[in-house]
């Protein structure tokens, strides 16, 4: 039974939606002059077994800006559930679902 029920809260339907406003030049890959490597790391909140809200929307543009960067390359994108989101997920038996995600990326000034 308990196995079931972890099954059923870490199937919910999270879902995280990475977007641009067209801000700042983003490169998928590298770039010349693009040197300076830097790591974003953030959490949404999901309720409800990923039901509530449908999907989180983050926009790079917003993140660019702490950075000051003219442009960005070599972008990557990883969405992750940390060890201690995964336990309060299963305890919460799905009603709270934390997601991580980090984007990291070079970038030119």
């Amino acid at each position: 039974v308990i196995l079931v029920m972890m099954l059923f809260c870490h199937s919910s339907c999270t879902k995280l939606t990475f977007k641009s406003y067209g801000e700042f030049p983003i490169h998928l890959g590298p770039k010349k002059y693009h040197g300076e490597i830097e790591v974003y790391e953030g959490e949404k909140d999901f309720y409800l077994w990923g039901i509530i809200p449908y999907e989180h929307k983050i926009y790079l543009d917003t993140i660019m800006k702490n950075y000051d960067f003219v442009s960005v390359a070599n972008l990557e994108v990883e969405e992750y559930q940390s060890l201690g989101n995964f336990i309060l997920s299963t305890l919460s038996l799905g009603l709270y679902i934390p997601r991580n995600y980090r984007v990291k990326f070079n970038g030119k000034k």
